[in-house]
């Protein structure tokens, strides 16, 4: 790669036709903010997903596409108490949406705002917390979950890692 100078502020990269084919090749396919998608394209996260962090098990379970629509359940439980969560990802004209009930409440638009061969991110900045969730699959029996958002004035994030489980 040769890097050539324009004018002071402002620099060029000539690459030959080979390193561009190979650097086109190894992009991920995205899908951009408010482009048309299928519900498809995120059947990799259809499946039962568990895991634990200190005394609190999580599941997760997402219902293969079907008709524009994926359902999913999501419930922890520590000790005596548990949480719920109803969810699901739809076709929409803009693309996909995110709609997040947790404990039963309205559901909240969380609006798809990219989309690659292996991760989903909705986005959501007038919702309380949180603002983004993203679903990554790291591979086929690893799901990671990340949440940010800001929270009475402060950045707030989480991840989980959870495993794909058996539907027993």
């Amino acid at each position: 790669m040769k890097v050539m100078e324009i004018h002071p502020r402002t620099t060029f990269v000539r690459l030959t036709s080979r390193p561009l084919f190979v650097l086109v090749l190894l992009m991920p396919l995205v899908a951009p903010a408010g482009a048309k998608t299928s519900i498809e394209q995120i059947s990799w996260l259809a499946g039962l997903w568990e895991g634990t962090e200190g005394k609190v098990a999580s599941e997760e379970l997402w219902m293969k596409p079907k008709g524009g629509l994926m359902l999913g359940l999501h419930r922890d439980v520590a000790g005596d108490g548990a949480f719920f969560e109803f969810l699901r990802i739809e076709e929409s004209p803009d693309g996909l949406v995110f709609m997040a009930m947790p404990s039963g409440k309205p559901a909240t638009p969380f609006p798809a705002t990219e989309v690659t061969t292996n991760q989903v991110t909705f986005s959501n900045p007038d919702h309380d917390f949180p603002q983004q969730i993203r679903y990554s699959l790291e591979d086929e029996e690893i799901l990671q979950v990340y949440i940010e958002g800001v929270e009475d004035g402060e950045a707030r994030n989480r991840t989980w890692r959870w495993h794909r489980a058996s539907q027993d």
